[in-house]
């Protein structure tokens, strides 16, 4: 079974972390990229599939951690296209690795993938000089 990605978190240490500063409006770029648009976005070299491990290799380490949620995106591959769970990082810090839900029939995938930090999945209602809103939309059940 895949790992859930239903809790997200960051460190101020991974690669391209918006940092919080004594600034006006500075607050809004760490809030864009955690909750709206991710972050850190890397380039993947190689991508190669065992059954259902995925594990992505880069030229220089992208920075992020163990159990952190990616989002994987660009393959041919779509199955291997979405949100994941990190569930191994090599010890170079190069390779990283994830599980499908499914196991699928081919090797590597092809394409230009690319991989960053998932967003909390807001949206943002509204931004002007030094402020901005944001808000999620979450379906009750009844």
């Amino acid at each position: 079974m895949a790992a859930s990605t239903d809790i997200k978190w960051y460190r101020y240490t991974n690669k391209g972390a918006p940092q919080v500063t004594n600034n006006w409006g500075v607050i809004i770029p760490v809030l864009d990229a955690c909750l709206v648009s991710g972050f850190s976005e890397q380039v993947v070299i190689d991508v190669l599939v065992t059954g259902k491990t995925v594990k992505l290799t880069y030229d220089t380490n992208p920075g992020y951690y163990n159990y952190q949620v990616i989002t994987v995106s660009g393959s041919n591959a779509e199955e291997i296209n979405g949100n994941f769970r990190i569930i191994k990082v090599s010890d170079d810090g190069l390779s990283y690795f994830y599980e499908l839900e499914v196991p699928v029939t081919y090797t590597n995938a092809t394409g230009y993938v690319t991989t960053k930090l998932t967003p909390l999945g807001w949206e943002k209602a509204y931004e002007g000089v030094d402020k901005a809103a944001y808000f999620i939309f979450q379906q009750l059940s009844s």
